[in-house]
């Protein structure tokens, strides 16, 4: 019986040792697919959205909390990344690398401050260790609805542009 007994306890203890090697990392399935939606342009002096065409969004899992989001339609077609963080339902999105630095002047920790930290969401983390109060973020997955959001930043010489759309569920 005793025999019996220790290789027993030995899978047990490897088991237990598995479980808690496994990351906290939330499985992007929801995010990752091709979003089907629209592009608007921002109105000159008004902050509203009016002028809209089709446009997708192609979005990958490219690295730990990374997806690359491929979003093109007649007037946009740009590549880029984004970290993404859990939150409540939804998975919220921030610039990753130099695109992170350039927009918030501090330096890009990567994916291990990203980990939930005493008992806050990742994104609750993420804005406590990596932001100032009156940093602005543009874009999140809603998983309700299997929608994504982004707004692109232009600069001067060209409209802001929002794009919105539903994953395929194909």
């Amino acid at each position: 019986m005793t025999k019996m007994k220790a290789p027993l306890t030995i899978l047990f203890f490897l088991t237990l040792l598995f479980a808690s090697c496994v990351t906290d990392e939330s499985t992007p399935n929801e995010i990752e697919g091709t979003f089907y939606g629209t592009l608007s342009m921002e109105s000159e002096g008004t902050k509203s959205y009016v002028r809209s065409e089709d446009a997708v969004a192609e979005i990958r899992k490219t690295g730990d909390f990374e997806v690359e989001v491929h979003c093109y339609s007649n007037s946009l077609d740009t590549i880029f990344r984004l970290n993404y963080f859990e939150h409540e339902e939804n998975f919220k999105v921030c610039l990753t690398g130099s695109d992170f630095e350039d927009m918030y002047h501090t330096t890009f920790m990567g994916p291990m401050e990203m980990q939930n930290m005493h008992g806050t969401s990742q994104w609750m983390n993420h804005l406590q260790t990596m932001h100032e109060e009156e940093d602005t973020h543009f874009g999140e997955f809603h998983s309700a609805d299997n929608s994504f959001e982004y707004t692109f930043l232009m600069g001067d010489s060209l409209p802001n542009m929002h794009f919105k759309g539903h994953r395929d569920q194909n």
